[in-house]
């Protein structure tokens, strides 16, 4: 945690209410983890694709995406197609998935 230069994330809700908008790379990925954690596979699913980066990640980036490892147990098949969503985009970037 010492690594993370933010410990919380603020995300504005849009007028309509109906969805969040992410300010950073970072809390991005927290929100993925956060939507995944609450199988909201759907919201992981359409969320994946703001999660990538043609960067290296940053250390707070990279220790939020290592935490996707704990998902690994999850074998419900919509869990499955958003790891492969999750692998499919990141395939040419420098992240490595924790698969």
């Amino acid at each position: 945690l010492q690594s993370m230069s933010v410990r919380q994330y603020l995300y504005p809700v849009h007028i309509s209410g109906l969805f969040l908008f992410t300010q950073t790379l970072a809390s991005a990925l927290n929100l993925l983890l956060l939507r995944f954690l609450n199988m909201q596979y759907s919201e992981v699913f359409k969320l994946a694709d703001c999660c990538v980066s043609d960067t290296q990640l940053s250390a707070e980036e990279s220790l939020i995406f290592q935490q996707l490892r704990f998902l690994n147990d999850d074998n419900a098949p919509d869990a499955h197609a958003c790891r492969l969503k999750i692998s499919l985009v990141t395939a040419n970037s420098d992240i490595t998935c924790p698969w």
